[in-house]
This record gives structure tokens, sequence and C-alpha cells, in this order.
């Protein structure tokens, strides 16, 4: 697991004046502030699969409209690779303590997050091309001060480590993760005998106490 924190000036590494180095051929970088001009782009790189609820399209627009973030404080960062979707970055911009910071929408609520990309165009890049790739993809995150993205997974593809270059970061362990064939599997691995006596015990509780509804305040 990656604990990222990114600076808008430290992760390009390009002082004040000095033109940025260019990205590799045929790459194009986007910023918008609505949700529906990336749909496209969005679900093109989810369809293999994601790593958190909050790469989630759906997840998202229901966060963003149940929490009415407004749209200047909703940043959409993309790349495309000859047209086709190559990297995502959904993040929403906060003020705290006067500063403005650029994060994941929905924080720690989801245990990890990390941009939605196409893993395999990013491993053939080297690792000097994707520096530059994501500077300059960050360079469109105008009237923030600092990008903090927070409990990234570290993610290889073919031998290479597709966010190693995001910015600086600091290794941590936050998140256990395991994936199992069945779910006798997972239960007989996961949960000991006595444990499944307790969760058994408090299942019974529980119904005991009638029908569980749910209901959304504001």
């Amino acid at each position: 697991m990656v604990d990222g924190i990114v600076l808008d000036k430290e992760i390009a590494g390009i002082p004040d004046g000095v033109a940025a180095p260019r990205l590799a051929p045929g790459i194009a970088i986007a910023t918008s502030h609505r949700l529906s001009d990336v749909e496209h782009h969005w679900r093109s790189l989810s369809g293999g699969g994601i790593e958190s609820p909050g790469q989630s399209f759906d997840f998202t627009r229901q966060w963003v409209e149940t929490l009415g973030i407004g749209e200047a404080d909703q940043f959409y960062l993309t790349a495309t690779l000859h047209g086709r979707p190559l990297a995502l970055l959904a993040l929403h911009r906060r003020s705290v303590r006067g500063v403005r910071i650029l994060s994941w929408f929905p924080g720690p609520h989801v245990g990890c997050n990390a941009p939605l990309v196409d893993e395999r165009a990013l491993a053939a890049m080297s690792a000097d091309e994707r520096r530059v790739l994501w500077s300059r993809l960050l360079r469109g995150a105008e009237g923030a001060d600092t990008v903090y993205l927070k409990a990234i997974p570290r993610t290889l593809f073919n031998g290479a480590d597709v966010f190693g270059e995001l910015g600086q970061w600091l290794e941590t362990e936050t998140l256990y993760r395991a994936e199992f064939g069945s779910w006798d599997e997972a239960n007989t691995t996961q949960r000991n005998k006595s444990r499944r006596k307790h969760d058994r015990q408090q299942g019974e509780r529980l119904e005991a106490l009638g029908k569980v509804e749910f209901e959304t305040i504001g």
C-alpha cells in the first residue's frame, strides 16, 4: 500500500519559467469539472475491474449528488494515448485550514483508492515517460495547493509499478486483501470454529430484534 502525498510543483519538478518536459508521442491531457464529460473514458478504463468502490463511476456519481459537491470542486484529469483512454484521476477539492486540497471523493471510507489506468499501456512506457505523464496530468489541477492521494495499492504489471512515479510516497500497511476460490475456502481460512460460533450467536440475537430497515438522511 502506498500513502502518497503529491505537491503541485514538487511532483512536476519544474521550476517556474522552465518549459515542461514533453509527453510521450500520442498522449493528450484534458481537465474537466463535469462527471458526465468523462463517463465514456471512466467506463472504458473500469471495464476490466476495479480495486475500490471509489473507482466506480456510479458510486462517485451518487456520492457527488448526495453531498451536493459543486462542479467547481470536481476535478477529472484524463489522459489518452492515440485517442484511447489511458488514465483518469477523479479528485474532490476541499479547504482544510485555508489550504486547498485535492483528494479522492470518498476519502478513507472505502479503504483504498487509485487512478483508473490502462495498466498494459502504462507498463509499456518507461519510468521517465510515466513520471512526465503524472506530472503533466496534475498540472491541470489549477486552483489547488496540494494533491493528497491516500492509500493507493501497489500495482505491478509485467514487472512495472504503474504508480511508482506518481509522486512522493510513504510505504504503509493499512489494508489486508485476500482472494479465495469459493465462500467455503474463505470461511474456513478467515474464520475459525470459535469465530463462526460467535457470529452465529450474534446473528441469532440480531434476528430476535425483528426486521432491520435502513433509511438515508441528509
